[in-house]
């Protein structure tokens, strides 16, 4: 993680920020998992006002990488200048459109989570994957094509 050399107005406003910003709703579904997850929409909607109520904002760019996947660079803004920032690598499995676009969503809704501290309403991620591990592999049980199916 970088920031600006000092982060004495925007430390009071993540704090703040942060007691505002209710869990973001579940309504994406992976078939795959048969889980449902927080969307990206979904993370914006539970972060916006709190944010804007508090002199914040957020910027999302990509960075060049290798050809093997997209790093997501997150930053937080405050109005009076200072910044947090980090970056998220992710994979894309294959060399097409498709898999970066896809690998460029997921890092955008983990890494604007994981800055803003955004929790789903229902952490049952690792309920899921417990069922998923014990349950014995069906021949209707196909690969996820995207190469994140285990980080959804």
């Amino acid at each position: 993680m970088q920031r600006s050399e000092s982060v004495t107005k925007i430390a009071p406003a993540i704090i703040a920020m942060q007691g505002q910003i209710e869990g973001a709703t579940k309504g994406g579904e992976n078939p795959h998992f048969r889980s449902k997850y927080s969307t990206l929409d979904e993370v914006w909607a539970a972060a916006k006002a709190a944010l804007q109520a508090n002199g914040l904002a957020v910027l999302q760019s990509y960075l060049p990488t290798d050809g093997q996947g997209v790093e997501i660079e997150t930053t937080l803004l405050h109005s009076s200048g200072e910044w947090v920032s980090g970056t998220l690598r992710m994979p894309a499995v294959k060399n097409d459109p498709q898999a970066f676009g896809s690998a460029c969503t997921y890092g955008r809704r983990y890494s604007l989570s994981a800055m803003l501290g955004i929790c789903s309403e229902v952490d049952d991620d690792a309920e899921a994957a417990m069922k998923s591990s014990r349950k014995p592999p069906q021949a209707s049980d196909a690969p996820d094509d995207t190469g994140l199916g285990d980080l959804i």
